[in-house]
């Protein structure tokens, strides 16, 4: 053979052999890729689960309103190989919804969480075979939990329970409840709700030590309510309780502080804080609604500083009668003139004019229902037409009267431009879109639910309820540091007359709340808060995985004022590449302010390699 010719044989051999050594390092740097998480957290589905079934529904709200990232994938999707479908960071499996598991699931769950991967699971998901039969003898994934639940071969009817459910304040508050929404009981700190007080939630009867950080427990039977278990090199956070389902009856505290606590604390991701500039606040809510309110404000104007505070939402009731017709016991804002000088002060103070129902407060607020719109409406007509002439401004806020609102009244505001309304339902919450009898109750206004002290709202309530004045000063301070530490907000209410009952607590908690500076608390209207809301919906922000050790969060929209909170356990100091944007140390978390601008993007480098799920 000819030299020249062996030479090209040999130099083809040894191409061929790089090309190989090249294929297969594509080949294996595509699998490594492949096996590395996607940096996000998935709401687990079957396969015939309707997107648009409000138990769905619910956790992507949900997901939006905490500023969390929750993309829907299916079980058949999770299961597919590693080399097509990457999976997630975390994993949501939702009660109501995914209540049946094959044993593949099942087995890929435990697999999946064992290999690093986060899951929460809630309540029944996962509890039935695809027959819908309990297991013989607990739920599949109990071993994978921690602790046996869902026995109902063994206990049948007593399977479930109903209790109060209780834990300490850090818990509680850890999981984004505030103070007084949990109230002091014979086992700590236990939950508690508008008029009713403390509150019997269902669950399943556990059994078996626990071995991990327990949240929540039943009362009466000591069952785990809300815990975090470590399975291998992945943890899983049981919430044994039905989050998604009240969520559609006006109890989404619980649902928010979860899906919050989970992607914190658990998945360890980023998260687009819901206040302007991420400062914590609240919404101090004034109802006027007869001439009574005169004489209370004027001790509180002579006594006290709470009118140069706020900015305040203000809510007038506006005609000249409270009771019933000809009473002559209203504001009168048309015909009294200490309404006109009232109103100029508030407007001057730059506090907000609402309107606190329609017309004649009690009976608007005891006569108005579900069938009555074409007799009620009348009320709402007169009432937002008095202070539009009073104000010279749209009235864009709402409080009803005895917290009576039909879901008429609420399509009423949406068309009227309405951007929020104070709401007896959710209480605890911050500023949330509802759900009221299984169903989405508004479209583009906002509720902010009140917060309470246990089933006491207003001060004429507490003071009826015989709460002493130090328990209701430390509640106070307690509610102004939880929105500022959390950087959230919540809404308490009152009336002129009833503050006077606990006039210096409240003077001496708006004073704290100067005290703690307009970087970490400030007071918000509601019209304020809900116009930032509405630009934050339409921010559009993800992350993406680049090599093995860091990630990109874009995000584009409206982006002054929208602030991100990244944990440091998972994340050094982000770096930002494109846009304008701050970045401060704020303890456990690196905290993202952006600039003014449409569009961002953040370089985000691990400090140590995530785990592969």
């Amino acid at each position: 053979m000819r030299p020249t010719r062996l030479r090209w044989r040999r130099f083809a051999i040894g191409l061929l052999a790089v090309l190989a050594l090249y294929a297969g390092f594509i080949v294996w740097q595509r699998e490594r890729i492949n096996r590395m998480p996607t940096p996000d957290m998935v709401l687990l589905l079957p396969a015939d689960a309707d997107l648009r079934d409000p138990l769905v529904q619910v956790w992507r709200d949900a997901a939006a309103e905490t500023g969390t990232q929750l993309r829907i994938q299916r079980a058949s999707d999770f299961l597919q190989p590693l080399r097509t479908q990457r999976r997630p960071i975390a994993v949501v499996m939702p009660d109501s919804v995914h209540r049946r598991a094959s044993p593949a699931l099942v087995s890929g769950l435990q697999d999946y969480v064992r290999g690093g991967g986060s899951l929460l699971l809630t309540f029944d998901a996962a509890a039935l075979s695809p027959r819908g039969t309990y297991d013989a003898q607990n739920a599949p994934l109990s071993a994978l939990v921690g602790v046996e639940f869902a026995m109902y071969d063994r206990l049948g009817m007593r399977s479930t329970a109903r209790g109060a459910i209780s834990g300490t304040a850090a818990a509680m508050q850890a999981l984004g409840i505030p103070p007084g929404k949990y109230v002091d009981g014979p086992h700590g700190a236990e939950l508690s709700t508008y008029s009713y007080g403390r509150v019997n939630y269902p669950h399943y009867v556990t059994r078996g030590a626990y071995d991990g950080t327990v949240l929540l427990r039943a009362e009466a039977d000591g069952s785990v309510v809300a815990g975090v278990h470590r399975a291998g090199a992945g943890r899983v956070m049981f919430v044994n309780l039905p989050v998604g389902y009240l969520r559609t009856r006006s109890d989404g505290a619980l649902l928010h502080g979860v899906l919050t606590y989970f992607n914190d604390e658990v998945a360890r991701l980023p998260r687009l804080l819901p206040t302007p500039d991420g400062v914590g606040g609240m919404v101090l809510n004034w109802h006027m609604d007869s001439n009574a309110s005169y004489a209370a404000l004027d001790v509180i104007e002579q006594h006290t500083r709470l009118l140069q505070a706020g900015p305040f939402s203000v809510h007038i009731t506006a005609g000249p009668d409270t009771y019933k017709p000809g009473d002559h016991a209203g504001v009168g804002v048309d015909t009294d003139p200490r309404a006109a000088a009232w109103i100029a002060r508030f407007m001057r103070e730059g506090h907000a004019i609402g309107s606190h129902g329609g017309w004649i407060h009690n009976l608007f607020g005891n006569g108005v229902n579900e069938r009555n719109e074409a007799e009620f409406s009348k009320y709402l007509d007169l009432n937002f037409a008095s202070l539009q002439r009073a104000t010279d401004h749209p009235i864009v806020e709402y409080s009803a009267p005895n917290g009576n609102q039909p879901q008429w009244v609420t399509d009423w505001l949406d068309r009227h431009g309405v951007l929020g309304y104070y709401f007896t339902g959710d209480t605890g919450m911050a500023p949330t879109h509802t759900y009221r009898d299984g169903h989405r109750s508004d479209r583009h206004t906002w509720a902010f639910p009140i917060t309470t002290y246990g089933a006491a709202g207003s001060f004429e309530e507490a003071m009826e309820a015989g709460i002493p004045l130090p328990t209701i000063r430390t509640w106070l301070h307690s509610v102004a540091d939880f929105t500022a530490e959390q950087r959230t907000a919540r809404l308490m209410y009152f009336h002129p007359p009833g503050v006077l009952l606990y006039l210096q607590p409240m003077q001496e908690m708006v004073d704290y709340t100067r005290s703690l500076g307009l970087e970490r608390f400030r007071w918000y209207t509601m019209a304020d808060l809900a116009r930032f809301l509405n630009r934050r919906e339409a921010v559009r922000w993800s992350l993406t995985a680049g090599d093995r050790d860091t990630e990109m969060l874009d995000a584009s929209g409206d982006l002054a004022q929208m602030t991100w909170t990244l944990p440091k356990s998972r994340y050094a100091q982000p770096v930002v590449i494109a846009g304008q944007a701050t970045v401060a140390d704020d303890g456990a978390t690196w905290l993202v302010r952006s600039a003014p601008g449409r569009a961002l993007r953040l370089r985000l480098t691990h400090v140590a390699p995530p785990t592969r799920p």
